[in-house]
């Protein structure tokens, strides 16, 4: 329920981590982590906000790995590392973990030497192209989706069009959701916009109207997909 969230911040290492063969079914949801509670000033983790892994030292082959599990609806903002990051490797058999309708920015906070992400997709600091890592690993490499426009309407509606995420290999479990974000300044998820649902692949461009938040001209427009295994791409 509204309110009913935790508070998770200040601590050395990652706020909230996920660890370990099998584990499942957890859900992040509603908390404020690397901020005080107005979501507004930084009282970073040391590490990521939400880090959802298998975890080198029991990395076993043929293991599952940390998977279906849900990080929904927080404010993870100011940590020193990746807002969420899922796998500790290319090769991390975590799955399933969807990231979806957060409010994700200013991660990689006070950390000149590296650069962080809102989402990593195994060991973070590069967002990966689309099928660069094929489709074994963590979160199964999703795809993100591609904007190519982003305008503004006379209603003051936000017409975005973008490129399917499945283009490159149809790879992904439809029906495929994109989730949809006003950016800050280093591309993370700041402010949730809205969600556009794919049941098949378009072969091409997908246009979509949101009408859910008001946005400026000037402003960025991120995104993310996740697939009906919960399997959520970097932004």
């Amino acid at each position: 329920t509204a309110g009913a969230g935790n508070l998770i911040s200040g601590n050395t290492d990652d706020g909230v981590a996920i660890l370990g063969s099998g584990t499942s079914g957890n859900l992040v949801q509603q908390n404020v982590i690397g901020t005080d509670y107005t979501g507004v000033n930084p009282i970073r983790n040391g590490g990521d906000g939400v880090d959802i892994n298998f975890a080198d030292y029991i990395n076993y082959p043929g293991s599952p790995g940390a998977s279906d599990n849900s990080v929904i609806g927080n404010i993870i903002a100011y940590n020193w590392a990746d807002g969420v990051q899922i796998g500790a490797d290319y090769s991390d058999p975590s799955t399933g973990n969807d990231v979806e309708e957060n409010s994700i920015f200013s991660n990689s906070y006070g950390n000149a030497a590296s650069h962080y992400l809102g989402i990593g997709i195994g060991p973070g600091n590069t967002t990966l192209a689309n099928d660069s890592q094929g489709h074994s690993g963590p979160n199964l490499f999703q795809d993100y989706p591609v904007i190519t426009s982003a305008q503004i309407d006379a209603s003051g509606a936000l017409i975005v069009t973008y490129a399917d995420p499945a283009n490159n290999d149809n790879s992904s479990t439809f029906p495929v959701t994109v989730d949809f974000y006003i950016a800050d300044a280093t591309g993370q998820g700041q402010r949730y916009l809205g969600s556009d649902v794919l049941s098949s692949d378009p072969g091409g461009v997908t246009t979509v109207t949101l009408h859910s938040k008001a946005i400026s001209a000037g402003q960025s427009i991120v995104a993310t997909a996740t697939d009906a295994a919960g399997n959520t791409s970097e932004f």
